[in-house]
């Protein structure tokens, strides 16, 4: 069994050039409720790769504290082939990803690896958990999908 977690970076701040954006107060909240929330489908033996703009690293390190983490420049804004391409290459020897990245590409490889549709949009802070018997499209069972709480008050 694979298991994937896809997360977005936390909320950024803007008046910025785009890979500079630091998190927001809000995104760093937001940030520390999704890192208690992605606890329980973590294993110890996960591989993270992420993102190496700035909102990016700053998300990663309140969610994985104590991991090491590769920083992939591809990750930057990437399509989703160019993801699911990274995740293959990724589960070669390993059971458990954790990916941390941008929109569109996020949320169009979430939707095309799980078995149902289950969103239109991945938000700032948001993570889904898949599980895969064998990596491929429409093959994901989706496990868990984490929206952070200030998020569904706005609604």
């Amino acid at each position: 069994m694979k298991r994937l977690i896809l997360v977005r970076h936390a909320k950024a701040v803007k008046g910025y050039p785009d890979y500079e954006r630091p998190l927001s107060d809000v995104g760093t909240t937001d940030a520390r409720e999704t890192a208690e929330a992605l606890k329980p489908f973590v294993p110890d033996n996960k591989h993270i790769v992420a993102s190496p703009s700035r909102r990016t690293r700053q998300t990663a390190a309140i969610l994985f504290p104590d991991a090491d983490v590769l920083w992939h420049e591809g990750l930057y804004l990437a399509p989703p082939e160019y993801i699911k391409n990274l995740i293959q290459t990724r589960f070669n020897d390993r059971s458990t990803v954790a990916v941390v990245g941008h929109n569109d590409g996020l949320t169009d490889i979430a939707v095309r690896l799980c078995e149902h549709r289950f969103t239109d949009h991945l938000p700032t802070s948001g993570f889904c958990v898949l599980d895969f018997a064998t990596f491929k499209e429409n093959a994901g069972k989706l496990v868990h999908f984490h929206v952070p709480k200030r998020i569904l008050r706005d609604d």
